[in-house]
C-alpha cells in the first residue's frame, strides 16, 4: 500500500534485514508512506519515502536531510571543498552558519578563512554569519585568515567589520599570530594543520607574506585607533563655540 492505496510492486529480501521495494508506478513528487502486506494479510509498519522530479531534485532533498541530521559537519565539508551549490542547499535546509562544530569547535566562517574560500565566506555572510564570532579557542575568522596568510580574505573581513584587536583565549590578536619568524617548529605546526584539515599549506608563500600582512594589519589598526580617538581639542575641552561668532 502507498498512502493507504494498494499498488503493484515487487518486494525483494536482501542480506540481513535489508528489504528492497520496487513500485510499478511512482506517485507524485513529495513525501509518501509505504506499507507491505504479506499473503496472510499481515501488515508492516508505515515507512516514509520521497519522490523527486529528477536527479538534481533528489540531490537537493538528500542535502536537506543531511543538514537536519548533521548540519555542522556537512556544511564544513562543503566550505572546505568550495562547493557553493551544496552550501546553499545546506543553509536553505537549516544548517546554522554560526554553529561551532568538529573537534576544534570551528565555525563555518573560520573554515572558509582557513581554506581561503572567499566566495564561501561571502555566501556565509549573506546567510547571517557573524564576522567577529569565535571558535572554541576564541579565534576569529580574521585571526585564522591572518595566520594562514590569506591576504585577500583578510582584506575582505576588514571591509566587513572584522576587529583587528580582538584577542583569543591565549590573549593573541591577528597581528600577534604572524609576528616572528617561521622556524621549523612553526613550520611543522602549519604542516599539521594541513594534514588534519586538508588545507593547502604553501610554506614559501606563508613565510613571504607574514611580514607584509603584519605591516598591513598594524597600519589598519593605527587608522582605526586614530579614527576612534577623540580630537585633542575635545579632550582639552577647548572646542570653539561657533554659535557665539
Amino acid at each position: 500500500n502507498v498512502d493507504g492505496h494498494r499498488v503493484e510492486g515487487q518486494v525483494t529480501l536482501g542480506e540481513g534485514d535489508d528489504v528492497s521495494i520496487e513500485l510499478l508506478e511512482l506517485p507524485e513528487d513529495g513525501m509518501h508512506l509505504v506499507q507491505v502486506q504479506n499473503v496472510e494479510g499481515m501488515f508492516s509498519n508505515d515507512f516514509i519515502f520521497h519522490v523527486a522530479a529528477d536527479e538534481e531534485a533528489a540531490l537537493a532533498l538528500r542535502e536537506q536531510r543531511a543538514a537536519q541530521q548533521n548540519p555542522g559537519s556537512s556544511l564544513q565539508r562543503a566550505i572546505a571543498e568550495g562547493n557553493l551549490k551544496r552550501m546553499k542547499r545546506l543553509i536553505d535546509g537549516g544548517a546554522r552558519v554560526n554553529a561551532r562544530g568538529g573537534d576544534g569547535g570551528s565555525i563555518p566562517l573560520s573554515t572558509a578563512a582557513l581554506h581561503g574560500e572567499l566566495d564561501a565566506a561571502k555566501l556565509l555572510l549573506e546567510g547571517g554569519a557573524r564576522v567577529n564570532h569565535t571558535n572554541r579557542d576564541g579565534n576569529t575568522p580574521l585571526l585564522v585568515a591572518a595566520f594562514m596568510a590569506e591576504t585577500e580574505m583578510v582584506e575582505w573581513l576588514l571591509e566587513n567589520g572584522a576587529e583587528i584587536s580582538k584577542e583569543n583565549e591565549r590573549g593573541e590578536t591577528p597581528i600577534d599570530v604572524i609576528t616572528g619568524e617561521v622556524d621549523e617548529g612553526l613550520a611543522n605546526f602549519y604542516r599539521g594543520i594541513g594534514a588534519s584539515t586538508g588545507a593547502e599549506i604553501d610554506l614559501a608563500h606563508i613565510k613571504k607574506t607574514r611580514p607584509m600582512l603584519r605591516k598591513f594589519l598594524q597600519e589598519k589598526l593605527a587608522e582605526q585607533e586614530a579614527a576612534e580617538a577623540p580630537s585633542k581639542d575635545v579632550e582639552d575641552g577647548s572646542v570653539e563655540d561657533k554659535s557665539k561668532s
